[in-house]
């Protein structure tokens, strides 16, 4: 999936029963293994997270599921949300005491 930088993205996280009750519980969003955000409550089974601040680039998204007295914690497989936008690179280099430093927009498209 792609999405332009600063554009709104819903994640919706369906949490599915083993049985016939439905989960509680909260979802946590991970982006590359760090936290997005703030665990999200279960609501009729989903948990939903809208983010505007991911910054350009590929992000890896998995949901952590906590689990509730009916049912174990779980974490989802991964899925690959793409931002794009351009990205300033800074490069500096030196030689025989003389600083020169560069920047180039690169654009993740």
């Amino acid at each position: 999936m792609k999405a332009g930088f600063g554009t709104p993205v819903t994640f919706n996280v369906t949490v599915t029963p083993a049985g016939a009750v439905t989960p509680g519980g909260t979802v946590q969003l991970l982006d590359n293994g760090q936290p997005l955000g703030g665990p999200v409550r279960i609501i009729a089974g989903v948990a939903s997270f809208l983010s505007t601040s991911l910054p350009v680039g590929v992000h890896t998204l998995k949901a952590q599921y906590s689990g509730d007295a009916n049912a174990l914690g779980s974490t989802s497989a991964p899925i690959s949300q793409t931002i794009t936008g351009p990205v300033i690179v800074e490069v500096t280099g030196s030689s025989n005491g003389i600083t020169q430093t560069a920047d180039f927009t690169v654009v993740i498209n």
